[in-house]
């Protein structure tokens, strides 16, 4: 009983700064003399999906695995999977027995001294701008079919004295409106381009809303916000990752957050963290 009730405890934890990945692997694998007995060979799998993906075609492979080996150990690294509802995902075969955990990756552990550890690097610090000519993001767009609905200007990136810069300044000369928000932003260039698609010489690429703009506005505030609760901290690193393997920069939407705090561990607070300069100045709590 003991020997479960660690085991339990082990299998329920979360991994923190004190506690990292390679600490929980080996402890699981080698927690005592007696239980590293039983694990004659060790297996990992991934899963990047979310929690209610994993179902019957999943569970069946553990089934499978456990069949043939008994006393094999099986660790499911997974961000999903590392929590309350994955550890009764994976009760069953715990209580026959069986060796199993779902672990959170550290990836800058996982990738130290490979091939793969450069290109992480490069992914955590961002992507570059000097790959991107002649593009403006969209705002809202149906991804299956490509097709906008809305652009967004506050990031483009034109050559000098492209047409459609030229056609920007014009609409925005001819009907430029105080009075209506988004007039001459959003709707200016959406205007705009709707009427030169197409035609000879306005060549140009709309690129897809996660580029510059990953979150409308209606929805922006959730990424000034902390972690909630359970779900919200496993959806709190995948989009993270998200952003980083997509966006080249993110709108903020000041209009709607300008008076929002910055909660630690928000999606906004781990992006500052990466890309500030002046880290610990007093004007960096107060974005």
């Amino acid at each position: 009983m003991r020997k479960n009730r660690r085991l339990l405890k082990i299998l329920k934890s979360k991994p923190s700064s004190s506690r990292a990945f390679s600490a929980r692997v080996k402890e699981f694998f080698n927690g005592s003399s007696s239980n590293s007995s039983n694990c004659n060979v060790r297996f990992f799998m991934t899963w990047t999906s979310s929690l209610n993906s994993f179902a019957e075609r999943e569970l069946f492979t553990i089934q499978s695995l456990f069949k043939s080996h008994p006393k094999g150990c099986l660790v499911v690294i997974s961000n999903s999977m590392d929590c309350s509802e994955g550890f009764e995902i994976l009760r069953p075969f715990y209580e026959l027995g069986f060796r199993v955990i779902a672990i959170s990756p550290d990836f800058d552990f996982i990738l130290k001294n490979t091939l793969a550890e450069s290109w992480f690097d490069k992914l955590k610090k961002g992507n570059s701008f000097r790959s991107l000519r002649n593009v403006i993001g969209a705002q809202t767009m149906d991804l299956e079919s490509g097709n906008w609905s809305r652009l967004n200007n506050a990031v483009m990136v034109f050559d000098k004295k492209h047409p459609l810069l030229y056609k920007f300044i014009e609409e925005f000369a001819l009907t430029f409106d105080g009075n209506k928000w988004g007039h001459n932003g959003p709707y200016l260039v959406s205007r705009v381009v709707a009427r030169v698609s197409g035609r000879p010489g306005f060549n140009f690429t709309v690129l897809a809303p996660s580029t510059f703009c990953l979150v409308d506005w209606r929805r922006v505030s959730r990424f000034f916000h902390g972690p909630q609760n359970e779900s919200h901290s496993q959806w709190l690193p995948s989009k993270l990752r998200q952003i980083h393997e997509r966006s080249f920069a993110m709108h903020l939407w000041n209009r709607q957050t300008r008076k929002l705090k910055i909660e630690e561990g928000s999606i906004i607070s781990h992006i500052f963290k990466d890309s500030c300069l002046f880290c610990n100045s007093s004007a960096a709590t107060k974005l």
